[in-house]
């Protein structure tokens, strides 16, 4: 079974082992880990260019594609403003008012039903 590595981390244990000391499987991975990176790198460029200053676009990159936080962080929005992204945390009242719209009916009982024990058929 192959075991799945963040690019960036891939990268420091070769760098750190060197490239002698690794097996050939790993260096495959770590090339294919540098090609994501670079590939990640470049869209998110690509989203940003025009809509920010180039420095800006650059740490902004930076900081998405080398590791700075791992994939299951959540980015809030002091995150998002420290890289110097413009961001917004209300809605227009329109969407509101289109939520207005689309009401939820309330549930009454829970969607999961929770049983201690072993679910087993009673004896007659």
């Amino acid at each position: 079974m192959m075991k799945i590595y963040p690019a960036v981390s891939l990268l420091k244990a070769v760098e750190r082992k060197g490239e002698k000391k690794v097996d050939d499987e790993t260096l495959i991975l770590a090339d294919q880990a540098r090609k994501a990176m670079k590939q990640l790198h470049s869209l998110v460029y690509s989203l940003l260019e025009g809509k920010a200053r180039k420095q800006d676009i650059d740490n902004i990159c930076s900081s998405l594609t080398e590791g700075k936080w791992t994939h299951d962080y959540p980015l809030n929005v002091e995150d998002l403003r420290s890289l110097n992204l413009n961001v917004e945390t209300g809605l227009p009242e329109e969407i509101y008012q289109l939520m207005d719209l689309y009401p939820q009916p309330m549930r009454i009982s829970p969607t999961v039903e929770f049983i201690q024990e072993p679910y087993k058929k009673q004896p007659p």
